[in-house]
């Protein structure tokens, strides 16, 4: 059983990545992965996203989906700047053409102000990612 302490601001770092996305005759797998510092605290999830932007956003869901309960107050890092751009717009959902994702993350974000997105050049989940798709490819499905 965890417990967190309550009153911490956590630093959670999120990462999508899409392998074979060059080469059209290899088939593409899309993770997900978010990682909380300082907790032995993460998870990778396989998606159907193969759109960088809306893989990155897919990544940012599973992290609230799996860390808004337990941590109550946290940070979510994403390297990807468009995508943290547009979730830091409050005025996205009245744009045309906006992303379901982008409206699920920022419905949350509206109700919950104890949860932020900000952008960060360095993402640990990356790495934890890439190990991931390396013991994979060590053990193909």
């Amino acid at each position: 059983m965890w417990f967190f302490n309550w009153l911490r601001t956590y630093k959670v770092y999120v990462d999508a990545t899409i392998s074979n996305s060059q080469d059209p005759k290899l088939p593409k797998k899309a993770y997900v992965s978010y990682f909380v510092a300082g907790l032995n605290l993460s998870g990778i999830e396989k998606i159907d996203e193969y759109q960088t932007d809306k893989a990155e956003q897919k990544a940012i869901i599973f992290a609230l989906d799996n860390l808004e309960k337990p941590l109550k107050r946290f940070t979510i890092y994403c390297d990807h700047k468009g995508t943290v751009d547009k979730i830091n717009d409050e005025n996205i959902k009245l744009k045309k053409n906006t992303s379901q994702f982008l409206i699920k993350i920022r419905d949350r974000l509206d109700k919950k102000r104890s949860i932020n997105v900000k952008q960060f050049p360095i993402n640990p989940a990356h790495t934890h990612l890439k190990k991931h798709l390396k013991a994979i490819k060590a053990n193909p499905e």
